[in-house]
């Protein structure tokens, strides 16, 4: 499950790749951060949904 600290910090990191990269980054780099910036090797199918969602309600 995401929480909401956890929905905030993607949502800032996407923003950041975004501005460094001119491009949101990949469901799977998405994925990948969270998995290492949470120190959680195995993200759940909800989890990856609740990352997609985020991913895409975050178009700025």
């Amino acid at each position: 499950m995401l929480t909401t600290e956890k929905v905030i910090a993607l949502t800032t990191w996407i923003k950041n790749w975004k501005n460094t990269y001119g491009e949101k980054p990949s469901l799977e780099e998405c994925i990948t951060w969270v998995e290492w910036n949470f120190e959680d090797s195995s993200v759940s199918e909800s989890v990856k949904q609740s990352i997609q969602e985020v991913l895409c309600c975050n178009d700025f």
